[in-house]
């Protein structure tokens, strides 16, 4: 989801809006990634501003192989 000034923007990107100008805190959330928050300069006169934001995610990847195959594996007792 997109926030501009803690209100909800867009619910999904890509995401256009027509905005007042001046200065706006556009912040972009999703589940299992941490937000972004920047600050943005809304221009005046029909002009454009543009955000690209890259969330980081938090979560990681694990393999495992084993010899022999198909043997149970716990990761945290689970």
């Amino acid at each position: 989801m997109v926030l501009a000034n803690d209100a909800l923007l867009c619910a999904s990107t890509p995401c256009s809006k027509v905005m007042s100008p001046g200065i706006a805190q556009i912040e972009m959330r999703i589940a299992r990634y941490a937000p972004r928050t920047e600050a943005v300069e809304v221009p005046a006169n029909g002009a454009s501003s543009s955000v690209d934001l890259k969330l980081v995610p938090l979560f990681g990847w694990l393999t495992i192989h084993t010899v022999p195959d198909s043997l149970a594996i716990t990761v945290n007792g689970k």
